[in-house]
């Protein structure tokens, strides 16, 4: 089965490294539009034309299945698509980290996203039909983003701007969980847990490639 894995840029990478050791009998191919990135900041109508174009071109690649990786498309895109082309299957990362924060017994959860992400309330309502008790806590990190995409990830600049934003969500609503709301914060995770070593840190690409597995298995008929 070839499945093809579609970002904004290089959260993509870190998805596909994720799901690949899971799942080795499949071909994975990949398309990471880091010549527009970053998302966070563009129209939902800029966002839908270019979602739409790069799943076309891994459906041309033909690949079975599209996963998109990235959170911010799928805020924006995801359910046009998946409505567009009924019959094919695209799948989202949005509900998987949801899924896995919850599954977690958290009530109160932080979340870190670029401004389109948080601003969607996406990931509220899908917690909120898992769990209706269970509360998610939105902030924006708009600046995390082109540090990834810039090779800076590992700065101190980055650190403090990363440990100030994830401390207010500690201080304002004692978060014990974190989703790492955009795949290119994968990078981020072991330095997240590193500075808040209690925190509970969801990762949206390991939760996204962790969950495809359950899906093909009760999906026998995709293989």
């Amino acid at each position: 089965m070839k499945i093809g894995v579609f970002d904004s840029g290089l959260g993509g990478h870190f998805t596909l490294d994720k799901c690949k050791p899971l799942m080795p009998e499949h071909e994975f191919i990949g398309f990471f539009d880091q010549t527009n990135a970053p998302y966070g900041d563009k129209s939902q109508a800029e966002i839908l034309q270019l979602t739409e174009s790069g799943v076309n071109e891994l459906f041309a690649e033909d690949c079975d299945l599209v996963l998109i990786a990235c959170n911010t498309a799928c805020t924006q895109a995801l359910r046009r698509l998946q409505e567009k082309y009924p019959d094919r299957k695209i799948l989202g990362c949005l509900i998987p980290a949801a899924e896995m924060a919850v599954d977690s017994e958290a009530i109160s959860i932080g979340l870190i996203g670029t401004s389109r992400t948080i601003e969607s309330k996406k990931y509220e309502r899908e917690t909120f039909k898992i769990n209706p008790r269970a509360k998610i806590h939105g902030l924006a990190t708009p600046k995390l983003v082109p540090f990834i995409e810039a090779g800076n990830s590992d700065d101190l600049e980055c650190e403090i701007y990363l440990k100030e934003k994830i401390q207010m969500l500690i201080n304002e609503h004692q978060i014990k969980t974190l989703i790492l709301g955009c795949t290119h914060y994968s990078v981020l995770k072991a330095r997240v847990t590193k500075l808040f070593p209690t925190l509970e840190v969801i990762d949206s690409a390991e939760a996204q490639a962790l969950k495809l597995v359950g899906y093909l298995m009760r999906h026998p008929e995709l293989k």
